[in-house]
């Protein structure tokens, strides 16, 4: 009748997928098996019947079974499924997978077929374990970081049957051996709960031993024990079972002796049977690990050995590792590695930690292994695989340590390393692994133990990977999460350097001034502060001003064997590019220095992306940037070439500099030279001191007069900065590279600066120059009061470049912007960044500005017959008096019609023409290139007088002229 009222109530009910529609028990209900389901806390599962259950979940095509029946009785876990009402009674909709254990009537014999007595077949018992869900009081914490690293081992056993004999012998050979293990001595335990000493000694041990034998579970303390262990387990601890004299299927199934326990514990506990419960779940989950099975016959000694070699290499592997001896400020970077390992995520992560040496990021990645390792089947940690990578055999090693570490065994041996890639794939497989690859330099080394994508890794498993190059990271093809360790803030920056020079947070009073000053020497490495605190400890005051002093002149070695090796990993551009930055252009404009660095042939578009990546440089703000101790490395290495300054590659000291410059010693070696003093002052140096520096391309004067006129400068340089220069420039001077002139308050001649560098004026890089005057040049064929300009081109120009100018009042002191719209679309908005403001100007002063690439490009001069160009100069205040705009295109039919007047114009101005307030060009005006290709009055000469005389000057200016062209970039 049961059957029949079940089918009326449900036979309208079909849950979707794997879902099942569960009747939920009342309190004072009871199971058909006889389990009582009191009302309790939502920590303690719950039971029900099933009563109708849906198809089975689809995977690829394929339909899997519901595991229960409906009829069935089950016990599913807390929290689960979605609750609702009808028909007067409580039901639940749960996934399969929320079921914990299904409980079937009792007959004779249990499912494992123990034979029961009459009072047992009242009670349930277990039919088949469906998820090793494990109910835990809330607030009963087992936090592996917390209580970890008491005890090394933690021994279960039934007292009466191997404490005088295998337990001991088990103790002693741990003892003897040095791990710390813990036995419980008190042969009569009273209650039936386990003390709270026994519990903290279980959650302070790092691997736990059960040795089930024979009357193990007829024990309650045991059970007890073994419960919290497996709770231990869920936090990271390893559990080794021992089945000594009972075969792990009678565990596991819960037969034999341990069925027979079982059922009386049930008998015992029958008002609180799901203690009983939850011991055989317990013992369910530690039955189904590896473990030894020890059978009469075998030499228990050889036994014992076996298991002394598993908790050695275990011990081995989950020994913490070294931090450091003073960790400031390493938690809180390991925190955000660990967020971003998110080690709650089932999906394989691989994180990247990259930084300049001696930032941390060892360091780093080893705390995090101590705070997780813990929470995986398997972990290791591969230390200093760049130096640890240059040989084959030394590749074979560390592979062999991964399978070894992970694995628990030191029996791996590999003969290469193809074949070890494929074994630690093959082996590793199925694992969650959690592995940390340190200083690796470049991706090959990688693959040598993470094969492809690392797609083939098990889920949940994580991989860290330290680096000083972000390009390793950016390479791997599972787009990897990023972090680039920072600098140590100054208070973190103190306190390391405290605790290593006075073993405190904090200096002492009278050595405060002085630390400060180191801690700014060191600029937040923490390997610095590490070394130069380390060194100063117990110093008196004294000595600590003569290492500062020192310090300064002389790099610490060990620090700069640490910073050197990013910069032998470089190639010789890319040294090249590190070494000009560090002794002429820290602080520049990247752009400014690219276009100086191209025209040296050093490519420094893909090399200086290769120092950022590697940490020897940044660019902050579009300026380049680098830690003040290598660029102390990168002069050190400089002056390592030679005990002769004029063998030396590049000069930026002023004695040196001075020195070779004076005594005429310097040599086609030098391809940079700085002569910049603290204040002004005045020398005299070698008319001919440049005479053998065929290979100059950089100098850089700064406030230094120079009262004797050079007879000569090397044509090679590309970059020539000399201020306040009083005499002409050399008449056989012809830089034909030269990128950047600057020469303020110079007294040069501008046409015959034109007529001197005209190559330069082709030249195809960008410039700028300033210079006193009111007037722009004539051959600027588009001119306007005011700081707009506005003008049309036709569709005819296959190419279209700009020379832009604008008359500046002396009292201007802000930078302009240039804004060039093309149809009323902006195409540039830009602030030249080789333009600064020129002090103590008394004049008015004339900006030139040429840029090398063409803002419009010619497939949108095809979109109208004319097209109009607006370029605005704008300032925050604006005095700008007059602008002009050169607009220069070239048309294939027309490309002969170039003059040799200085500067060119390959066509005139005829068919682009000025508008003035309106947006309609002339009609007479309206020509292409083309039609006034064979006009002779395309034929345009300038002269002399089309550009401003050496006489046009104004507000009192001096009739020599001050040229400069843009600076340094800086701020």
């Amino acid at each position: 009748m049961r059957d029949v009222i079940h089918s009326y109530k449900y036979t309208n009910i079909k849950p979707l997928g794997d879902r099942v529609l569960v009747k939920i028990k009342t309190a004072e209900e009871k199971t058909d098996g006889g389990i009582l389901v009191p009302t309790i806390a939502q920590t303690k599962p719950q039971g029900g019947e099933v009563v109708a259950t849906g198809e089975g979940k689809t995977v690829r095509k394929n339909k899997g079974d519901i595991n229960v029946k409906i009829g069935t009785q089950i016990v599913y876990s807390k929290y689960a499924g979605t609750k609702l009402e009808f028909s007067g009674s409580k039901h639940l909709i749960l996934k399969d997978d929320d079921i914990v254990v299904q409980v079937t009537e009792i007959e004779e014999k249990t499912a494992g077929a123990l034979l029961l007595t009459k009072v047992t077949k009242k009670k349930p018992s277990i039919g088949t374990i469906l998820m090793a869900a494990f109910p835990t009081d809330e607030g009963d914490s087992f936090s592996s970081s917390t209580h970890r690293g008491d005890y090394d081992v933690f021994l279960s056993f039934r007292g009466e049957d191997t404490r005088h004999g295998f337990t001991g012998y088990l103790y002693q050979a741990l003892c003897d051996e040095g791990f710390k293990t813990f036995i419980d001595n008190k042969d009569l335990q009273k209650g039936e709960e386990i003390s709270a000493e026994l519990i903290k000694a279980i959650k302070s041990s790092m691997i736990s031993i059960i040795i089930f034998s024979q009357n193990y579970a007829f024990s309650t303390w045991c059970l007890e024990e073994l419960t919290k262990i497996v709770e231990c387990k869920k936090n990271g601890q390893k559990v080794l079972p021992v089945y000594y004299k009972v075969d792990p299927s009678e565990v596991r199934k819960q037969e034999g002796s341990f069925g027979l326990a079982l059922t009386t514990h049930e008998k015992k506990f029958e008002n609180n049977i799901e203690k009983v419960l939850r011991w055989r779940i317990a013992l369910y989950e530690a039955a189904s690990l590896s473990g030894w099975h020890y059978e009469d016959g075998f030499p228990e000694y050889q036994f014992i050995q076996g298991i002394i070699r598993v908790v050695s290499s275990t011990k081995l592997n989950r020994t913490k590792l070294f931090v450091a001896k003073y960790p400031v400020g390493v938690d809180s970077r390991a925190e955000v590695i660990e967020n971003l390992l998110d080690i709650k995520s089932n999906e394989v992560r691989v994180v990247g930690i990259h930084g300049l040496g001696g930032i941390g990021k060892t360091t780093i990645a080893k705390a995090v292994y101590n705070r997780v390792a813990d929470q995986f089947e398997g972990s290791s940690f591969l230390m200093n695989i760049r130096e640890n990578s240059r040989t084959n055999c030394s590749i074979i090693k560390l592979q062999e340590q991964l399978l070894s570490e992970i694995l628990g065994s030191k029996e791996f041996k590999v003969h290469s390393t193809s074949r070890g890639i494929n074994v630690i794939k093959e082996r590793l497989s199925c694992k969650k692994i959690f592995l940390i690859l340190d200083d690796v330099d470049k991706l090959g080394q990688i693959e040598n133990f993470l094969f492809g994508k690392c797609d083939w890794l098990a889920n949940g498993s994580r991989v860290i990977i330290t680096t000083r190059d972000k390009h390793v990271l950016t390479t791997l093809g599972n787009d990897p999460l990023i972090y680039k360790v920072v600098q140590l803030d100054r208070h973190e920056a103190l306190q390391l350097f405290s605790m290593h020079a006075f073993n405190k947070n904090e200096p002492e009073a009278n050595y405060l001034q002085l630390t400060n000053q180191f801690i700014c020497y060191a600029n937040g490495l923490p390997l610095a502060l590490q070394i130069i605190g380390s060194d100063l400890r117990g110093r008196s005051i004294c000595e600590w001003e003569s290492e500062l002093e020192k310090y300064k002149n002389i790099p610490n070695n060990e620090i700069q064997n640490i910073l050197k090796v990013s910069f032998e990993g470089l190639d010789k551009n890319e040294q090249d590019i590190f070494l000009d930055i560090a002794c002429f252009f820290q602080g520049m404009s990247k752009n400014y220095v690219v276009d100086i660095l191209a025209a040296c042939n050093l490519y420094p578009n893909s090399g200086i992306s290769k120092l950022i990546d590697k940490c020897l440089i940044s660019a902050g703000f579009d300026n380049l940037w680098m830690h003040d101790l290598l660029q102390q490395m990168g002069k050190d290495i400089v002056q390592q070439e030679s005990n002769v300054p004029g063998n030396r590659t590049r000069l930026w000291c002023y004695d040196d500099a001075l020195e070779v410059l004076t005594e005429n010693t310097g040599s086609d070696k030098i391809r940079g030279i700085m002569l910049s003093f603290h204040k002004p002052i005045t020398v005299t140096l070698a008319p001919k001191a440049f005479k053998r520096m065929r290979n100059l391309k950089f100098l850089i004067v700064d406030n230094v007069h120079i009262c004797e006129e050079l007879k000569y400068l090397p044509n090679g340089l590309r970059f020539l900065q000399l201020p306040n220069y009083p005499f002409p420039l050399s008449s056989n001077f012809c830089p034909q590279k030269l990128v950047t002139l600057e020469m303020p308050h110079s007294r040069i001649q501008l046409e015959k600066l034109f007529k001197q560098f005209g190559e330069f004026w082709r030249s195809r890089y960008e410039y700028e120059l300033i210079l006193p005057g009111s007037e722009i040049p004539k051959w600027f064929n588009h001119q306007s009061v005011g700081n707009s300009i506005s003008f049309w081109v036709g569709r005819d120009c296959n190419y279209l470049k700009f020379y832009y100018c604008v008359v500046l009042e002396p009292k201007w002191h802000d930078t302009v912007h240039i804004s060039l719209k093309f149809n009323g679309i902006k195409f540039i908005n830009l602030i030249p960044y080789r333009f600064k403001r020129i002090t103590d100007m008394t004049c008015n002063h004339v900006w030139f500005l040429k840029l090398y690439e063409s803002p419009i490009d010619s497939k949108d001069l095809d979109q109208f017959e004319w097209n109009l160009v607006e370029v605005e100069f704008g300032a925050a205040v604006s005095h700008t008096l007059r602008c002009g705009v050169h607009a220069e295109c070239i048309c294939p039919l027309v490309q002969d019609l170039s003059t040799d007047t200085l500067p060119p114009t390959p066509i005139p101005a005829f068919p682009i023409c000025s508008i003035s307030n309106t947006v309609t060009p002339s009609p007479h005006l309206l020509n292409s290139c083309l039609e006034l290709s064979n006009s002779n009055s395309m034929e345009t000469t300038y002269t002399d007088s089309d550009s401003p005389s050496e006489g046009s000057h104004d507000d009192g200016c001096d009739s020599s002229l001050s040229l400069c062209t843009s600076p340094m970039g800086t701020n």
